[in-house]
């Protein structure tokens, strides 16, 4: 009976007030990985590491939601993965090791991630920032998007690429 009783006392209290602090799930590592989802890896290994519930592809090109994560393929390997809002999450990501302000002021990004190149495009703009690995989008409305690739990538380069629209 204690042990039920202990179980229900961690199962009803907030992880704060247990422990002194709440955990940082999500880690962003710039060019490598953000949360459990790698860079590089494979659709397989994707669904081996989070539940994906939706899933779209066209040509060389896969598309996956996985709770708060957007997932890009292309060969059959993650290419990007992103969080859509950062602003509407709990503060609990990390970029190297220290914890992310979801409420910080977009002009404040390049001073403390740079540095960063702006790239405005119609309806907002991103900032490509530590070796262009690690992007911040925002423009129309308040959300702020953090994605994290496996390379340098401006979105306009990319998008004409793909196209066969190279400049």
């Amino acid at each position: 009976m204690k042990i039920k009783k202990t179980v229900l006392l961690f199962t009803l209290l907030p992880f704060r007030l247990v422990f002194g602090a709440e955990p940082c799930l999500i880690k962003a590592i710039p060019g490598v990985a953000l949360g459990p989802i790698r860079i590089g890896s494979t659709a397989e290994e994707v669904k081996a590491s989070v539940k994906v519930t939706r899933e779209s592809s066209t040509g060389k090109d896969q598309y996956m939601e996985a709770g708060v994560y957007r997932i890009s393929l292309r060969d059959n390997r993650v290419r990007e993965v992103w969080v859509e809002d950062i602003r509407a999450m709990p503060e609990c990501i990390s970029i190297g090791g220290k914890k992310v302000n979801t409420k910080i002021k977009v002009a404040a990004i390049p001073s403390l991630y740079g540095p960063c190149e702006r790239e405005d495009l119609i309806g907002g703009s991103f900032y490509h920032c530590k070796g262009s690995t690690l992007h911040f989008g925002f423009g129309m409305g308040t959300s702020l998007q953090l994605l994290i690739s496996d390379k340098f990538w401006r979105v306009e380069t990319r998008m004409d690429s793909e196209l066969g629209n190279i400049r």
